[in-house]
């Protein structure tokens, strides 16, 4: 049985995201709308090719089929050389399909033949696009049911998922993996606050926000009230757009990166002050609930670059981000 691009997204897959284009028969599922391609599109072509990765992007669905098969095509999505591709049969992890450079590639994965659910995760740090899903002759595969409720994540790097090996390591994947709900991420590497990256017209109407920038605003501003301005703006925006939603910010991880001292040092403020203007804005708001730095200040949950989270710092990040969201989330 061959399911080919446009049949997998309309009637025999469920997936989380926004919408989808149809390119020379391949199927490439989005995470932002088509407007909010352009606004980044227009800033610049790096920001452009991280908004078109498949960032916890899923596909799933039910089926009895022995084999599955998928034909992917694989385009740059991030600065990272790698990729993988997560298998899950009834929310276990069953195998992860890594690869080291933009190519096609085929996948297959033995099932057991009974009814299970199969959800698969797609690469954070590349483009995807499907070519045709493969099953058995004469199998059965039916949508899982609709989830009951939705996030949508916005933030930079971090959110996007760098560094991690697996997309069900991120904070975003480990959300979409514990929580009853779709989880849309709008991660992106290097962007920051921008309130005309909003688009009024998203055809979803999420259960939850949450946006976590800080680290970006920082390294591109000297001037603590620009950062306080362009917050004012992105809340003012996100909160008239999403009327009374729960919106969750998460604040940098502090970044302990010689580079970050250096910047600390030439212009006479750091994280304590960054912290501090986001917390002072978001009080503002009351739709807008504010957790700290989420990771601790432990060399194990960083990268040399001290930024990016390891696999340890992801679950500490999700582990302290959780309850709040769970909560929030109704």
């Amino acid at each position: 049985m061959r399911l080919f691009s446009a049949t997998c997204s309309s009637t025999a897959s469920s997936g989380n995201y926004i919408c989808y284009r149809l390119e020379d028969g391949l199927l490439h599922p989005l995470r932002y709308t088509e407007k909010q391609i352009a606004h980044l599109t227009d800033f610049s072509e790096r920001q452009a090719i991280r908004a078109l990765a498949s960032a916890n992007i899923t596909l799933e669905m039910r089926t009895n089929s022995r084999h599955m098969g998928l034909d992917l095509s694989f385009l740059p999505g991030s600065s990272r050389e790698s990729g993988a591709v997560d298998f899950l049969i009834n929310d276990t992890l069953a195998k992860s399909f890594h690869f080291k450079e933009a190519a096609n590639y085929n996948i297959d994965i033995n099932l057991d033949g009974n009814m299970n659910k199969v959800t698969i995760y797609l690469p954070w740090s590349y483009q995807t696009k499907i070519a045709r899903i493969t099953l058995d002759d004469n199998c059965m595969v039916w949508k899982t049911a609709k989830k009951p409720k939705s996030i949508i994540c916005m933030g930079d790097s971090i959110t996007q998922g760098y560094m991690a090996d697996n997309p069900t390591q991120t904070y975003v994947g480990r959300l979409s993996t514990h929580l009853d709900a779709e989880v849309i991420n709008q991660g992106n590497g290097g962007y920051f606050l921008d309130y005309e990256l909003l688009d009024e017209f998203i055809n979803i109407k999420p259960s939850l926000v949450t946006f976590a920038y800080g680290t970006n605003d920082y390294s591109r501003n000297g001037n603590p009230e620009v950062i306080r301005d362009n917050l004012d703006d992105f809340l003012d925006k996100l909160t008239e757009i999403f009327t009374k939603t729960p919106v969750l910010c998460i604040t940098a991880p502090y970044r302990g990166s010689e580079k970050h001292f250096n910047r600390e040092s030439i212009i006479g403020w750091g994280y304590d002050k960054l912290r501090e203007i986001f917390h002072e804005v978001c009080s503002k708001y009351s739709q807008v609930t504010v957790i700290d730095d989420p990771v601790p200040h432990d060399e194990a949950c960083f990268f040399t670059d001290y930024t990016h989270p390891t696999a340890l710092g992801f679950e500490h990040y999700f582990n302290n981000i959780y309850p709040t969201v769970k909560e929030l989330l109704g």
